[in-house]
């Protein structure tokens, strides 16, 4: 038998059924929304992402420690609790024969630390001819150490600012391991530079360098004997106090964060 269709075209065995303009939209639309990610210029569509994770998670072990240790240091060197205490207890003024107030002597460090007041200075409790208390060079040793603090205190926020932002960021990527892990190496940066710290505040040639306190007799200015060894001391303990205590509240929090509230129960 001949072939009824001679051409190929018009055999409907083989020609396909014309779809409608509407099905065809709704198909083309259909490819379009499945391969919607993918970039046809891209030789390689499964680029690997940047591990931010792994990033950042290092930078805790610095940005803890110094933190802690920043915050400490201004908290204690601007309020003026550990100066009374100091003067009270050593009663360096009564032994000078200077008639002052030591509370009140206090509270000019503290407001002149914390930026209250520009002059260092005050007069003694007398109604005749009262001296003044510190001199030039007592001046100028409390505006270096204000400096110093004042660094410190920026280096510190700036710290503070850093550790936050990791720890939400690695909570929210649910690296909740990854971030005690990070607390655990802090440690050891933590316990050296505590080590480093006492150094410097007790060995006397650094402290001096550090602080610019003069070699000027003490009998003179009077700055350089309230601040004495004694006080750098009593500084000390203070500050392996306060930041024992603020890194444990920090852990207690990096604890609940990674979801290890148990280990308390037990």
């Amino acid at each position: 038998m001949s072939n009824m269709y001679k051409r190929i075209k018009n055999d409907p065995r083989l020609t396909k059924k014309k779809e409608s303009k509407v099905a065809g939209f709704f198909a083309r639309l259909k490819g379009l929304l499945k391969h919607r990610g993918r970039n046809p210029w891209k030789i390689n569509l499964n680029k690997k992402r940047t591990p931010w994770t792994q990033i950042l998670a290092p930078i805790l072990i610095i940005t803890i420690p110094v933190c802690v240790m920043m915050i400490t240091d201004n908290t204690l060197m601007r309020l003026p609790d550990l100066y009374k205490y100091h003067l009270l207890s050593s009663e360096i003024l009564s032994e000078r024969m200077i008639t002052a107030d030591e509370n009140k002597v206090a509270q000019l460090i503290s407001d002149y630390m914390l930026h209250k007041t520009g002059k260092f200075q005050m007069k003694e409790d007398l109604e005749y001819m009262p001296d003044d208390l510190f001199t030039t060079s007592d001046g100028q040793m409390m505006h270096h150490i204000r400096d110093l603090v004042d660094i410190e205190l920026m280096v510190g926020f700036l710290s503070l600012i850093v550790t936050i932002a990791i720890i939400t960021y690695l909570v929210r990527r649910r690296e909740k391991d990854l971030l005690l892990k990070s607390f655990y190496l802090c440690l050891p940066i933590f316990v050296i530079m505590q080590i480093v710290d006492v150094f410097v505040l007790m060995f006397r040639p650094i402290r001096n360098r550090v602080f610019g306190i003069p070699k000027a007799d003490d009998a003179v200015n009077l700055l350089p004997a309230l601040l004495n060894h004694s006080y750098f001391r009593l500084l000390t303990l203070a500050e392996v106090a306060l930041s024992v205590l603020l890194l444990g509240l920090i852990y207690y929090l990096v604890l609940n964060l990674s979801g290890r509230k148990s280990m308390f129960r037990r």
